[in-house]
């Protein structure tokens, strides 16, 4: 079976269900060759898991992304790139987010541009 894809990045990974999806992804017969694992704050008690898991499968690269924040998304594109060396991201995960009780009808821009 051909490989899911050969890098994906994953925001909000350090807890739930975005921890979970790195996992899952690292533990795949054929993982991808790359997962970018991001979360707010890496190096902080939240993200000690995430590194945990990091350390035991190296394809896992833990990178510092505030979604909300566009000169946090300009920080991490040129981590993602030193390890793609050219060949682009495949997948994105945005796991990232907040809950909203909103409906497509009633969304607010602003809203949908929260995490």
């Amino acid at each position: 079976m051909a490989p899911l894809a050969r890098s994906v990045l994953v925001t909000g990974s350090n807890r739930g269900i975005g921890l979970e999806l790195v996992r899952q992804l690292a533990e795949m017969t054929d993982p991808p060759e790359h997962i970018f694992a991001t979360c707010r704050n890496p190096e902080g008690p939240k993200g000690k898991a995430l590194h945990d898991l990091a350390d035991k499968h190296p394809n896992i690269h833990v990178i510092q992304l505030e979604v909300e924040s566009q000169s946090s998304v300009e920080s991490a594109v040129p981590a993602v790139e030193s390890h793609l060396k050219g060949k682009g991201l495949n997948l994105l995960i945005n796991n990232a987010g907040v809950n909203s009780y909103a409906t497509l009808q009633t969304v607010e821009r602003q809203e949908m541009l929260s995490a």
